[in-house]
């Protein structure tokens, strides 16, 4: 949910202690950075209530059958449920089998099926809905297209896709300068190796432009801050103290501007970025969108 370099596999620890082997990525078996189990749950319930009004914004109506696309665990597959009620379909894709696992404790009644985003594996005009949460900022703009072009191919004729994504840009913790998050991003989308995922993690704000450009009706989008007040605990202080330094890590590979470096070698480390957000003056923010559009 970052802008991101190329990552290696593997995932840190949930313990409170400082991962020994210094990888921060909180990957999922598949390598995808910031998709493990833990660092799922952890962003979840820390965002809840955004989360949940997220959902609801989508619109699935009451006996409908939603696909959730690249699902991860599962997490938004209760918010679905809600919305589509007990005669309506959930049916959980991702291409990570560890993640898909854990789909059934979110929700008992979930299909769950391995696919991409690239092959979803139903058969055209499936569903009346798809949601898909943090999954276009992983796509290059190519695979976006392709992906769209098949998100639109398993939703019926008046059916409705719900994009949910990260507009890093707009990253922001304090005390600190406001500038260090678009510093990051810019840097992330644009030294070389430029990662999928770093392009991907600036387009929220234009994600109703790609799904009107698809092909996609009657689109619009929603934006939504969301705010940590400090001093954090609980999930969000295991959130914030796992992403700083793992967003400290990319700022110094990366290049930002030297004054920069200076508030990211505060947070280096998680037991660093933990005492930084256990700060009563802390405050971060994250922006994030849902566009929508329905299959003409």
């Amino acid at each position: 949910m970052s802008a991101t370099t190329e990552p290696p596999h593997g995932r840190i620890d949930r313990a409170d202690g400082d991962d020994p082997d210094g990888d921060r990525t909180r990957a999922s078996s598949t390598g995808t950075v910031l998709s493990a189990a833990d660092w799922l749950d952890d962003h979840f319930e820390a965002c809840r209530d955004a989360y949940e009004a997220m959902a609801a914004a989508a619109g699935f109506e009451t006996g409908s059958r939603v696909i959730d696309l690249g699902s991860g665990t599962g997490i938004f597959t209760p918010l679905l449920r809600r919305a589509v009620g007990t005669r309506g379909q959930v049916a959980a894709v991702d291409i990570d089998l560890e993640n898909l696992r854990h789909v059934r404790r979110h929700d008992a009644s979930a299909q769950a099926l391995v696919g991409s985003a690239l092959a979803i594996p139903v058969r055209d005009g499936a569903f009346d809905g798809l949601w898909a949460a943090n999954l276009t900022q992983s796509l290059d703009d190519a695979a976006l297209e392709a992906a769209l072009r098949e998100m639109m191919r398993v939703v019926r004729p008046g059916g409705l896709v719900a994009i949910k994504d990260v507009d890093m840009a707009a990253f922001r913790f304090s005390p600190a300068s406001p500038f260090l998050g678009p510093h990051l991003a810019e840097a992330c989308a644009t030294a070389t190796p430029v990662a999928a995922e770093s392009v991907g993690s600036v387009r929220g704000r234009d994600l109703r432009r790609w799904l009107h450009r698809a092909g996609l009706v009657d689109t619009s989008q929603r934006t939504f801050v969301i705010e940590y007040p400090g001093a954090l605990e609980g999930s969000a202080l295991r959130l914030w103290g796992s992403w700083l330094p793992y967003l400290a890590a990319l700022a110094e590979a990366k290049g930002v501007p030297v004054a920069d470096l200076e508030t990211w070698r505060q947070v280096a480390s998680p037991q660093d970025a933990r005492a930084f957000v256990s700060r009563p003056d802390f405050h971060g923010s994250e922006v994030q969108v849902v566009a929508l559009g329905r299959v003409p």
